[in-house]
Protein backbone atom coordinates (compact mmCIF):
# COMPACT_ATOMS: atom_id res chain seq x y z
CA UNK A 1 0.00 0.00 0.00
CA UNK A 2 1.11 3.52 -0.74
CA UNK A 3 1.29 6.24 1.86
CA UNK A 4 -1.89 7.90 0.54
CA UNK A 5 -3.85 4.65 0.71
CA UNK A 6 -2.67 4.13 4.28
CA UNK A 7 -3.76 7.65 5.20
CA UNK A 8 -7.16 7.09 3.57
CA UNK A 9 -7.71 3.80 5.38
CA UNK A 10 -6.55 5.36 8.65
CA UNK A 11 -9.39 7.88 8.42
CA UNK A 12 -11.92 5.09 7.84
CA UNK A 13 -12.38 5.55 4.12
CA UNK A 14 -11.11 2.36 2.52
CA UNK A 15 -13.78 2.52 -0.19
CA UNK A 16 -12.85 6.08 -1.30
CA UNK A 17 -10.03 6.61 -3.70
CA UNK A 18 -6.84 7.69 -1.99
CA UNK A 19 -6.80 11.32 -0.86
CA UNK A 20 -4.03 13.72 -1.62
CA UNK A 21 -2.29 15.46 1.26
CA UNK A 22 -3.79 18.79 0.21
CA UNK A 23 -7.37 17.55 0.66
CA UNK A 24 -6.75 15.38 3.71
CA UNK A 25 -7.39 18.26 6.09
CA UNK A 26 -10.93 18.64 4.67
CA UNK A 27 -11.79 14.99 5.07
CA UNK A 28 -11.19 14.78 8.80
CA UNK A 29 -13.13 18.01 9.51
CA UNK A 30 -16.39 17.30 7.67
CA UNK A 31 -18.52 14.35 6.68
CA UNK A 32 -17.83 12.38 3.51
CA UNK A 33 -20.94 13.72 1.78
CA UNK A 34 -20.02 17.35 2.59
CA UNK A 35 -16.45 16.68 1.50
CA UNK A 36 -17.63 15.39 -1.88
CA UNK A 37 -20.01 18.35 -2.21
CA UNK A 38 -17.55 21.14 -1.29
CA UNK A 39 -14.22 19.90 -2.59
CA UNK A 40 -14.54 22.42 -5.43
CA UNK A 41 -14.31 21.98 -9.15
CA UNK A 42 -13.37 24.51 -11.80
CA UNK A 43 -17.00 25.54 -12.31
CA UNK A 44 -17.46 26.47 -8.66
CA UNK A 45 -14.26 28.55 -8.64
CA UNK A 46 -15.24 30.30 -11.87
CA UNK A 47 -18.61 31.09 -10.29
CA UNK A 48 -16.96 32.53 -7.18
CA UNK A 49 -14.53 34.62 -9.25
CA UNK A 50 -17.38 35.87 -11.43
CA UNK A 51 -19.39 36.88 -8.36
CA UNK A 52 -16.43 38.75 -6.86
CA UNK A 53 -15.74 40.57 -10.14
CA UNK A 54 -19.41 41.47 -10.62
CA UNK A 55 -19.54 42.86 -7.06
CA UNK A 56 -16.47 44.97 -7.83
CA UNK A 57 -18.12 46.33 -10.98
CA UNK A 58 -21.38 47.02 -9.14
CA UNK A 59 -19.49 48.87 -6.41
CA UNK A 60 -17.67 51.00 -8.98
CA UNK A 61 -20.95 51.69 -10.77
CA UNK A 62 -22.60 52.66 -7.49
CA UNK A 63 -19.81 55.14 -6.65
CA UNK A 64 -19.93 56.64 -10.14
CA UNK A 65 -23.69 57.17 -9.87
CA UNK A 66 -23.29 58.56 -6.36
CA UNK A 67 -20.62 61.02 -7.49
CA UNK A 68 -22.89 62.21 -10.27
CA UNK A 69 -25.51 63.40 -7.78
CA UNK A 70 -23.45 64.37 -4.74
CA UNK A 71 -20.30 66.39 -4.16
CA UNK A 72 -17.16 64.27 -4.07
CA UNK A 73 -13.77 65.75 -3.21
CA UNK A 74 -12.71 69.28 -2.42
CA UNK A 75 -13.39 72.34 -4.54
CA UNK A 76 -10.07 74.15 -5.02
CA UNK A 77 -11.34 76.90 -7.28
CA UNK A 78 -11.05 79.49 -4.51
CA UNK A 79 -7.26 79.27 -4.64
CA UNK A 80 -7.36 81.29 -7.85
CA UNK A 81 -9.40 84.10 -6.36
CA UNK A 82 -7.59 87.47 -6.41
CA UNK A 83 -7.36 87.64 -2.61
CA UNK A 84 -5.69 84.22 -2.37
CA UNK A 85 -3.37 85.06 -5.24
CA UNK A 86 -2.41 88.33 -3.55
CA UNK A 87 -1.14 86.27 -0.57
CA UNK A 88 0.96 84.18 -2.95
CA UNK A 89 2.31 87.36 -4.57
CA UNK A 90 3.19 88.78 -1.14
CA UNK A 91 5.20 85.66 -0.33
CA UNK A 92 7.03 85.81 -3.66
CA UNK A 93 7.75 89.54 -3.26
CA UNK A 94 8.95 89.01 0.31
CA UNK A 95 11.39 86.32 -0.87
CA UNK A 96 12.67 88.54 -3.71
CA UNK A 97 13.20 91.42 -1.26
CA UNK A 98 15.18 89.13 1.05
CA UNK A 99 17.34 88.04 -1.89
CA UNK A 100 17.91 91.63 -2.99
CA UNK A 101 18.89 92.68 0.56
CA UNK A 102 21.27 89.75 0.84
CA UNK A 103 23.05 90.62 -2.43
CA UNK A 104 22.24 94.21 -3.45
CA UNK A 105 25.09 94.35 -5.97
CA UNK A 106 23.75 93.99 -9.54
CA UNK A 107 20.31 92.90 -8.29
CA UNK A 108 18.54 94.76 -11.07
CA UNK A 109 20.77 93.11 -13.65
CA UNK A 110 20.01 89.65 -12.27
CA UNK A 111 16.22 90.02 -11.96
CA UNK A 112 15.11 92.31 -14.81
CA UNK A 113 14.41 90.44 -18.06
CA UNK A 114 16.28 87.36 -16.81
CA UNK A 115 14.83 84.08 -15.62
CA UNK A 116 15.69 83.59 -11.97
CA UNK A 117 14.81 80.74 -9.63
CA UNK A 118 13.60 81.58 -6.16
CA UNK A 119 12.56 79.35 -3.29
CA UNK A 120 9.19 80.13 -1.69
CA UNK A 121 8.06 77.74 1.06
CA UNK A 122 10.33 74.99 -0.33
CA UNK A 123 8.88 75.38 -3.82
CA UNK A 124 11.14 76.54 -6.61
CA UNK A 125 9.59 79.17 -8.82
CA UNK A 126 11.03 80.63 -11.98
CA UNK A 127 10.41 84.35 -12.31
CA UNK A 128 11.22 86.97 -14.90
CA UNK A 129 10.57 90.51 -13.70
CA UNK A 130 9.96 93.55 -15.82
CA UNK A 131 11.74 96.76 -14.86
CA UNK A 132 8.48 98.23 -13.53
CA UNK A 133 7.80 95.15 -11.34
CA UNK A 134 11.37 95.21 -10.02
CA UNK A 135 11.11 98.91 -9.12
CA UNK A 136 7.81 98.27 -7.29
CA UNK A 137 9.40 95.47 -5.28
CA UNK A 138 12.51 97.48 -4.45
CA UNK A 139 10.50 100.54 -3.35
CA UNK A 140 8.41 98.35 -0.98
CA UNK A 141 5.23 99.13 -2.87
CA UNK A 142 2.40 96.67 -2.16
CA UNK A 143 0.79 94.86 -5.09
CA UNK A 144 -2.97 95.51 -5.24
CA UNK A 145 -5.00 92.29 -4.72
CA UNK A 146 -6.94 93.00 -7.92
CA UNK A 147 -3.67 93.10 -9.87
CA UNK A 148 -2.27 89.90 -8.31
CA UNK A 149 -3.44 87.49 -11.08
CA UNK A 150 -2.00 89.73 -13.79
CA UNK A 151 1.25 90.20 -11.83
CA UNK A 152 1.66 86.42 -11.58
CA UNK A 153 0.94 85.95 -15.30
CA UNK A 154 3.56 88.55 -16.20
CA UNK A 155 6.28 87.58 -13.73
CA UNK A 156 6.06 83.80 -13.38
CA UNK A 157 7.72 81.80 -16.12
CA UNK A 158 5.51 79.02 -17.43
CA UNK A 159 1.80 78.50 -17.74
CA UNK A 160 -0.48 79.34 -14.82
CA UNK A 161 -3.65 77.25 -15.04
CA UNK A 162 -6.53 76.13 -12.85
CA UNK A 163 -5.81 72.46 -13.61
Amino acid sequence: MTEEELMASAYGAPSLRPLSKSTMFLYDKCSASDFKLFKGNAFEWITIETLIFSMLLLTMLFYMIKSRFSKVGIDNSNQFEPMRLSLVVKQIVHQIRKNIEAEPKDAKKRYVDNEKRILVENIQLKIKLSERAFDEIKSNKEIDPKDAPNWLRKCLVGKLTKA
